[in-house]
């Protein structure tokens, strides 16, 4: 039987489409008739004498990032697992869109990989080991990693002398080319390839002229013990591994605990440049934190223009990619994203305190539990009332020793003293620079103004710490000797001027 668009099967799946197909079988998108609600089902061709087997494992598992295997059915020819459709993209087309992601979403994504392996490695009595860490088996779905295709999987405890096994070049571990057992460490090698793949766009295979500056020595050292081509020198179990990421980065302690950062900006007025600071705090956070998502929550409607602009369509979230970014347009309160998908979220909310008709959201209670608040005023001596005024609204409805606020000066000339007005005088402050592209990775200055911004605040605590020897450390050290030669070159003018040779 060949499902085609009209084919409904077992009377109640109507076919829509084909998501994909591989060596293990094809992936038909389907409705659910009565539910109306989109289905994946695996179609895999019968083999005499064969269980099915992925069918067997899928069926024991219950993980967020693993998807729910709701039946099974066969025909003559086929079996049929139908699983939850898993809206997203796969890591291999995220990359090869982008070329490589940022370190903060590697680590962001290994991560989360790690506990998916730890939940498999770890079931009890018979653990699972995957055997088929691809790119295309991971799919990144509004910020959050899911692991697909358990086609190759076994349970450890199963395996009965070498088998035959299809592994994938670049990504499989040498001992399933040798036909040995494969134990959880087969798994920590294909981690490593995928971290590899994450940030260089291609496998570790022939990696001798890849540049890994983007890794920072610490984390390449844990790429290079998972791909030891030695089982015994690797990681020994996914947790171990879990826990080296998690050494590289911050806000992750507790693999149980899910935080929340959530960042709320507005203007002090219409036209202050909310919107462009707060995609480039996006930037910003998914670039040195990990995937964030830029939301709207204001009636400018720009963000649906900036979609419409870059041909981007919203997935079933109403969230959309562009650049770097995972952009939310304010659709309706129909659409909203899983609240499980981004742990970091930048809000936009227009005017601060406005009315609706000024473009503003509003505060609502999820703002008021922000952990910052970013006011965008204008830098013109004849925009300091705004940024008064708006200070003076905020005041009412936040409390400073709650929620600490920040400003963000836009469109001041020259380089001088920040200039505040007296009800903002003890607030920290910082000079928005001239962003060109805010969808992309920003500027080492705008980096500079947005890790002053954060300091002191529960964001500081999700940024990357910095390596020594890293490309940031050398950024610095190249700039302290540019100010070093013009601080003597005027040195130089200042005695010419007073007649000292």
């Amino acid at each position: 039987m060949r499902e085609t668009e009209d084919t409904v099967l077992f009377g109640k799946y109507q076919i829509t489409g084909t998501l994909g197909s591989g060596r293990n079988g094809s992936v038909l998108l389907a409705v659910h008739l009565g539910l109306q609600e989109y289905r994946a089902i695996k179609r895999v061709p019968k083999e005499e004498g064969k269980q099915l087997r992925e069918a067997e494992i899928l069926k024991t598992l219950r993980h967020p990032g693993i998807p729910v295997i709701y039946d099974l059915y066969e025909s003559k020819e086929y079996y049929y697992i139908v699983q939850e459709y898993l809206d997203g993209h796969s890591l291999s087309a995220l990359v090869q869109e982008r070329g490589s992601l940022t370190r903060a979403e590697i680590l962001s994504y290994g991560s989360e990989l790690c506990r998916i392996l730890v939940y498999l490695h770890s079931l009890k009595p018979n653990p699972i080991l995957h055997l088929d860490l691809q790119p295309k088996n991971l799919l990144i779905c509004g910020g959050t990693l899911k692991l697909i295709d358990f086609g190759q999987s076994v349970f450890a405890s199963a395996q009965h002398g070498a088998e035959p096994r299809f592994a994938t070049p670049g990504f499989a571990a040498p001992e399933l080319y040798r036909s040995e057992i494969p134990d959880e460490r087969a798994d920590i090698y294909a981690i490593g390839a995928l971290l590899f793949f994450m940030g260089t766009g291609r496998s570790p295979e022939n990696d001798s002229d890849t540049d890994t500056a983007l890794f920072g020595r610490r984390l390449e050292a844990v790429i290079r013990r998972c791909l030891d081509p030695l089982r015994e020198k690797r990681f020994q179990t996914a947790e171990e591994l879990l826990e080296a990421l998690c050494t590289l980065k911050t806000g992750t302690a507790g693999e149980m605990r899910k935080p929340l950062l959530t960042i709320a900006v507005a203007g002090s007025r219409p036209g202050s440049g909310a919107t462009h600071a707060a995609l480039a705090l996006s930037a910003f956070l998914t670039v040195h934190a990990g995937p964030c998502l830029y939301e709207e929550r204001n009636n400018s409607g720009a963000a649906a223009s900036l979609g419409r602009c870059m041909g981007a369509g919203p997935d079933r979230r109403g969230i959309f990619r562009a650049g770097i970014l995972s952009v939310k347009p304010r659709l309706g309160e129909q659409v909203c994203p899983d609240g499980h998908s981004f742990h970091i979220r930048v809000l936009d909310l227009g005017v601060a305190g406005g009315r609706p008709g000024e473009g503003s959201g509003g505060l609502d209670s999820e703002v008021k539990e922000a952990s910052l608040f970013l006011l965008v005023c204008g830098g013109r001596e004849w925009e300091l009332s705004d940024c008064r005024r708006a200070v003076r609204r905020l005041f009412r409805m936040l409390s400073p020793e709650q929620i600490p606020i920040r400003i963000l000066i836009n469109r001041q000339e020259g380089r001088g003293t920040v200039v505040l007005p007296e009800e903002a005088s003890g607030f920290i402050a910082g000079r928005f620079p001239w962003i060109e592209d805010p969808l992309r990775p920003l500027t080492e200055e705008a980096d500079q103004v947005f890790f002053r911004l954060l300091s002191g605040t529960e964001g500081e605590k999700w940024l990357l710490r910095e390596e020594r020897g890293g490309k940031r450390s050398a950024w610095r050290l190249s700039g302290l000797l540019r100010l070093a030669e013009v601080w003597k070159k005027k040195r130089r003018r200042g005695r010419r001027g007073r007649g000292v040779v």
